[in-house]
């Protein structure tokens, strides 16, 4: 997460998909990537495009693993680039 406060893209978020999981999308608190242009999300806008990650990693193409660093905080983490919601 960048320090300015601000949303960037390519940071990783904890992000409330919901209580209600409705096949194949995610439900609960988890991590998400953003990966929308920075140009989007000014505050009078109030949209991000993110993609949940999840810890369950099945080496598929679609698939990409972000490894853990001193600025994201994970602890392996696979985040599927099939899904993509708007927050």
């Amino acid at each position: 997460m960048a320090d300015d406060g601000w949303l960037h893209r390519g940071d990783v978020w904890l992000v409330d998909f919901g209580a209600e999981p409705k096949d194949p999308e995610q439900a609960f608190l988890g991590p998400a990537v953003i990966v929308s242009d920075d140009r989007l999300h000014h505050p009078n806008l109030r949209m991000v495009i993110v993609v949940p990650g999840t810890s369950t990693i099945r080496r598929i193409p679609l698939h990409v693993v972000l490894s853990p660093d001193h600025n994201n905080g994970l602890g392996g983490c696979c985040i599927s680039v099939s899904l993509a919601f708007s927050a």
